[in-house]
């Protein structure tokens, strides 16, 4: 795209292992990269990356919090895949939880593919804990490992990654996942214009109120970067600069602002299942 047809401009990649690998390009080429979807803290740097996701620290941050002061969790264990997602979240999460005065006490992991995960929740719940970090595959893949965890007596407090909010994980798995609690970067219930706005056009489009938070995601890097080159042209150094001075955007996944590292600042919820629901349980 930039080489042949002289584009200046990039959206994606939706996985956080493939920017990293575009990310040395765009910064090469001088083009712009916006990541909607990314969260791996390594790609905070100074260069030509923008992304629209909190990194993995800034959710894992409260999460922990939450863990430790609301559900009063002390020892807590990770089940994780064995890829750089997996790593990363483990990784804040036992930072972060362990600055609060909590342990975790065991940590396992599987390749993301593997659906027979009954000897590593084996080996965890020797170790006691009184909370599980469920870090399987976005969707099925995590209600299969909580079924096989209470097939083997281990029934306790789950926790998940903001992939969670999975529709077809609430589909396939909702008596196991009743209660999961995970952060979220995206709230639909906001009264801002921004969010009501996108939700609205959504709703009348495809009949759905509540769309998977990539939809607003994308829809924010379009909408601003056709923004930027509309105030300062075509020039990635000038839109580089005019995204730098975003601050209190407005944008359909929720107000954010932009830090020195082109990296969004927004609000994280915490969020559960119950009755089969979505629900935020704090702000």
């Amino acid at each position: 795209m930039v080489n042949v047809d002289g584009a200046k401009f990039v959206i994606g990649d939706s996985w956080t292992s493939t920017t990293a690998v575009i990310t040395p390009i765009a910064d090469e080429k001088d083009v712009i990269l916006i990541g909607p979807l990314v969260t791996l803290d390594s790609l905070a740097k100074d260069d030509m990356l923008f992304r629209l996701m909190p990194s993995t620290r800034d959710m894992m941050v409260p999460l922990a919090r939450y863990a430790y002061e609301k559900i009063g969790s002390r020892r807590a264990a990770i089940l994780r895949q064995e890829t750089p997602f997996g790593v990363e979240h483990a990784t804040d999460f036992k930072e972060a939880f362990k600055k609060l005065g909590g342990r975790v006490v065991a940590e396992e992991s599987f390749d993301i593919k593997t659906t027979d995960l009954r000897s590593q929740i084996t080996k965890v719940k020797v170790n006691n804990p009184d909370t599980v970090f469920n870090l399987h595959a976005t969707g099925p893949n995590m209600g299969i490992l909580i079924r096989q965890a209470r097939e083997l007596g281990l029934n306790i407090k789950w926790l998940g990654s903001w992939g969670s909010e999975n529709a077809a994980l609430l589909k396939d798995y909702a008596p196991e996942i009743e209660g999961l609690v995970y952060p979220y970067p995206y709230d639909y219930q906001s009264t801002k214009k921004g969010p009501q706005s996108f939700l609205a056009a959504y709703k009348e489009k495809y009949g759905e109120a509540t769309p998977y938070f990539a939809a607003a995601s994308f829809y924010d890097s379009l909408k601003l970067l056709a923004k930027a080159i509309n105030r300062v042209g075509e020039d990635p150094q000038r839109v580089r600069v005019f995204f730098l001075g975003i601050k209190n955007y407005d944008g359909a996944g929720g107000e954010f602002s932009f830090d020195a590292n082109g990296d969004i600042k927004k609000k994280i919820l915490i969020k559960t299942i119950k009755n089969s629901q979505f629900v935020k349980v704090e702000e």
